[in-house]
């Protein structure tokens, strides 16, 4: 289920959350924190039902453990884009801070630029630019090696620096930005 919601098959990903869930019934296994990921997940991208995301992901960080970092950090993800659609942003931003954190804490730096570039693009639309600019220059120093080189994983955060300098109509900060991701994504 959960390769084909990443591979955007998302509607054959609910049949296998149909059958998971017959299987594991409400047995409380570490397993059924997965798949409240999953269907909170498949709800959000797919269906845009807000309230089953959230729903899902609160169940999914109920039941995951702690010891399972990268599943609560897809769940804080999900939480996170349901609630800055139906909720103050504030609740997002204080969401997507937990799940930045918790994916730094396990060293997980996949997880860790999309949880800060959506926090980044969560400030911005709280009217918190300069705070979004400084989530991106600090996320991107950490996915620099010793002599200053970026790592290819900074790229989104250079685009969203870039959106975020065209939006403040600083036009040469934007266009550095976005060769910069381009240059990375290379």
């Amino acid at each position: 289920g959960w390769v084909l919601a990443l591979t955007s098959e998302l509607g054959q990903a609910e049949a296998y959350i149909h059958a998971a869930e017959q299987r594991l019934g409400q047995s409380g296994q570490p397993e059924l924190g997965l798949l409240h990921a999953l269907r909170g997940f498949v709800a959000l991208l797919d269906r845009q039902e807000y309230a089953t995301a959230i729903q899902s992901a609160t169940s999914a960080l109920q039941t995951l453990r702690q010891d399972q970092p990268r599943w609560r950090i897809i769940a804080l993800w999900v939480l996170a884009e349901a609630q800055e659609r139906t909720q103050a942003i504030g609740q997002a931003i204080a969401t997507l801070r937990e799940a930045a954190k918790t994916s730094r804490k396990a060293g997980d730096q996949i997880f860790a630029v999309i949880a800060e570039n959506s926090l980044a693009s969560a400030l911005n639309l709280c009217a918190q630019r300069q705070e979004a600019i400084a989530v991106c220059e600090q996320a991107i120093q950490r996915y620099s090696d010793s002599a200053g080189r970026p790592s290819p994983l900074a790229a989104p955060l250079y685009s969203r620096m870039g959106m975020l300098h065209y939006e403040a109509n600083q036009l040469e900060l934007a266009r550095q930005c976005h060769e910069q991701a381009l240059a990375l994504g290379r």
